[in-house]
């Protein structure tokens, strides 16, 4: 299977269980974390101290608000020598998640997005966000 398609697979996986919409909107203190790992040309990317990867994630959407960081609910930065980013205490609910890596044989930041659906109840998940 080609890593391309994992984003996919994993959305839908997540999607197939639902989310209530009037107990879920979203948001933290919850007990779900989504693990994100940014891809680049089939790579997985690495967080460095210099350059640390960041999630922006924004509650209850499920399409971008833009790039700004300013338009996003929240953040999770990545820690040194990880290859993901936890975002973690999440509630059920649909999110919209903007990813940023740094590439260091590139030098070079890169961005990707995604939307997911968490259900209530949901185990954690594994996002993979192609960054270009």
């Amino acid at each position: 299977m080609k890593l391309s398609l994992l984003p996919l697979l994993a959305i839908a996986s997540l999607a197939l269980g639902g989310c209530d919409k009037d107990n879920c909107n979203g948001g933290t203190d919850g007990d779900v974390s989504i693990v994100t790992f940014a891809v680049h040309n089939g790579d997985t990317l690495r967080n460095y101290a210099a350059h640390p990867d960041t999630a922006f994630v924004k509650f209850n959407a499920i399409s971008s608000p833009g790039t700004s960081p300013s338009n996003f609910d929240t953040y999770f930065v990545g820690s040194a020598g990880e290859d993901h980013i936890h975002l973690e205490d999440l509630e059920c609910g649909n999110y919209f998640i903007y990813r940023t890596a740094f590439d260091s044989v590139a030098n070079k930041t890169y961005t990707g997005s995604t939307y997911v659906n968490v259900p209530e109840k949901a185990p954690d998940a594994v996002i993979y966000i192609d960054v270009n």
